[in-house]
């Protein structure tokens, strides 16, 4: 509350919004190499007439996240008011400096308008690719509950376990008997650590004498080929061994 107020009772400048904002930029943005600094005369050109200064001569956002830029721009402010002896000049830059107050104005918001436009676009984009990845992806029902299979070694499957290289939403039937819990689900070239591919967890809940996962695996990136898919209950030894092809 007592900003709010202290920013409702600012000048009609709004001298006490740009204090702040240079304080903010000062104490968080440093840029002690200088990097993508416009030069010195693009920002006195911006200080004396900011609506002839074009947003790209700035390097774009540049001086809202440059600690050293605003402080060139703070001196430069002072040098003006420095230069200002007379009155008759007092008060002619005056009316001058209100006019350049409101351009400034005007340019920030037009750089918090780009900004906002360019973090909106940024957001949809995002949003497009999860939404094309999460249709483009395949349900796929892995039945394990007949395979005969011991702890560490490969299982002998009546029928070969066929993936797709795809982004896969897998249901599991884990083998009779399995505890519930937590389960590591896994894809390996073999049983060293080293050459697993893609990996995922689901907490694995029965239905009737079964006990089913759900789990998510990207194999988009994997190459077709034979492979191995692990189960294992965390907290367990070693896993079990399931034979696969990618295709």
């Amino acid at each position: 509350m007592n900003n709010s107020r202290t920013f409702q009772e600012d000048d009609e400048n709004d001298t006490l919004l740009f204090t702040k904002a240079e304080e903010y930029v000062l104490k968080n943005h440093p840029n002690p190499d200088r990097i993508g600094c416009p030069g010195p005369a693009t920002l006195r050109a911006f200080v004396e007439a900011p609506r002839n200064v074009e947003l790209a001569e700035l390097n774009g956002l540049h001086i809202m996240r440059c600690a050293e830029c605003t402080r060139d721009l703070i001196e430069l402010r002072r040098q003006r008011t420095r230069d200002m002896q007379s009155p008759r000049i007092r008060l002619a830059r005056s009316i001058i400096w209100n006019w350049k107050l409101a351009g400034i104005a005007a340019c920030l918001s037009l750089i918090a308008f780009t900004w906002s436009a360019l973090h909106q676009r940024e957001r949809t984009e995002e949003v497009a690719r999860l939404s094309s990845a999460s249709n483009n992806s395949v349900s796929m029902l892995v039945d394990l509950s007949g395979d005969g299979v011991s702890r560490g070694t490969e299982a002998s499957a009546p029928h070969p376990i066929l993936l797709p290289s795809r982004l896969l939403n897998l249901h599991l039937i884990l083998p009779y008997y399995s505890p519930s819990g937590t389960y590591r689900i896994f894809l390996t070239r073999d049983k060293s650590t080293s050459s697993l591919v893609a990996s995922a967890e689901g907490t694995a809940t029965a239905d009737g004498p079964h006990l089913e996962l759900h789990v998510e695996m990207n194999l988009n990136q994997v190459q077709a080929g034979n492979y191995l898919l692990g189960t294992q209950r965390l907290g367990d030894g070693a896993p079990y061994y399931y034979p696969v092809t990618i295709n």
